[in-house]
């Protein structure tokens, strides 16, 4: 099967020295279709660069400047190739002193107004008659439950506006400049045979197997779901459950991984196989490309995805936790920073038979000024981990009654 050609039509100009060279670079922009010119000229819609390239403003990023082409990192290509289609390229844009002006961001929507006081009178348990469905997505390892239990998932309507709510929410903390990075995720579940009911919350810093917590057993559904609701309040600002809402990040918050985003491409997504690059010799080992361990290879692969299917995050820089380390993982830039030493090496993500397996990096990165670790120990228990926080409860049972509607 021919390779996807996602850059037809488009016209890339490359200047400076990158994790790969040039000409693999090349070569990749031509297999799926795009043209290589070798200077900037109006045919040109990316150059691809580097900051160092940039802030040298050399002759092509100054053709580029003048022109109002976008300057791109590298990881615009493997990102691209990843996802088998053309990005938005403003994840990856190189800012330039006297550049054009990035266009504002569209404004954010409202959240959902919340519903009259007179809502509030509604029958005790009129939501409990409602058949449980349930929908084929892994359960909280940790929690127990798994083969037991299923998450739940609900048909929720307001007006002529319809939708599906599943219960299962990934959310992420990412702040690289203050070394934090961390996960909570939550999943309301409902036994096999529907007669019991949990919420399920695992968090923890990235890279970590974090900790877990679960309430329940439950007989009503309506009990799981309010502790569902007031803990995806305490760790976003957000209600849950709103139709139509848009999430609004908050700051010092978690925000909302969308579970559903890039998995109409899902069955073309192929697995990619992790390396770093050995520049010195250490421990005995040779200079050259060592594969991450198959638990380090699986949480790359799982950020990598993060970073690529929600370019709004931001999160092209992650702080991953091992047991004694912490590294800095740059995706746009392609290394890995030891946050306490300092070293920095070379990373790349590939499909077999993508590049030369034996080929070094153009580039060595210099080595960053070594730094102080993040808190390493445990996260905190679930109680100290949340601040109190007050409930709306216009909003929370406009929530409930767009699923008593559905």
């Amino acid at each position: 099967m021919p390779p996807k050609a996602f850059f037809k039509g488009q016209c890339f100009a490359l200047s400076g020295k990158f994790t790969q060279t040039q000409k693999a670079y090349e070569e990749l922009i031509k297999k799926h279709g795009g043209e290589v010119s070798s200077t900037v000229s109006a045919a040109v819609n990316f150059l691809v660069s580097t900051d160092d390239d940039v802030k040298a403003n050399t002759q092509k990023v100054a053709l580029a400047k003048g022109r109002g082409t976008p300057i791109v990192r590298e990881g615009f290509l493997g990102c691209c190739v990843t996802q088998k289609k053309l990005l938005d390229h403003g994840t990856f844009q190189i800012k330039v002193a006297g550049g054009v002006k990035k266009r504002k961001a569209a404004a954010k929507g409202e959240a959902a107004k919340p519903a009259p006081a007179a809502k509030r009178a509604k029958k005790a348990g009129a939501a409990s008659s409602k058949p449980v469905t349930t929908v084929d997505s892994p359960v909280i390892a940790k929690s127990g439950l798994a083969g037991k239990a299923a998450v739940v998932q609900e048909d929720v309507s307001k007006g002529f506006v319809k939708g599906s709510l599943t219960w299962d929410v990934e959310l992420v903390l990412n702040d690289p400049a203050k070394g934090t990075d961390k996960y909570y995720n939550m999943q309301l579940l409902a036994s096999t045979d529907g007669s019991e009911f949990w919420a399920a919350q695992h968090w923890g810093k990235t890279g970590l197997d974090g900790r877990v917590h679960v309430d329940g057993p439950f007989a009503d559904i309506n009990a799981a779901k309010k502790v569902f609701r007031r803990k995806y309040r305490q760790k976003t600002g957000n209600v849950w459950g709103q139709l139509g809402a848009t999430f609004v990040e908050a700051p010092g918050k978690y925000r909302l991984v969308a579970k559903d985003a890039g998995a109409a491409d899902a069955a073309d997504k192929t697995d990619g196989r992790w390396q770093y690059y050995l520049h010195n010799k250490v421990d005995g080992k040779e200079i050259g490309w060592y594969d991450y361990d198959e638990a380090a290879a699986a949480n790359m692969e799982k950020y990598w995805w993060q970073f690529a299917d929600h370019p709004d995050l931001k999160l092209g820089v992650r702080v991953v936790h091992t047991t004694y380390f912490a590294y800095e993982i740059n995706f746009t830039e392609l290394w890995q920073t030891n946050i306490k030493t300092g070293t920095r090496r070379v990373i790349r993500r590939f499909v077999e038979g993508e590049v030369e397996p034996d080929a070094p990096p153009h580039k060595i990165p210099e080595p960053a000024k070594p730094g102080s670790l993040p808190d390493m120990k445990d996260e905190p228990s679930d109680d100290e981990d949340c601040e109190p926080e007050e409930d709306d409860e216009d909003e929370e049972e406009d929530a409930e009654e767009e699923e008593e509607e559905g």
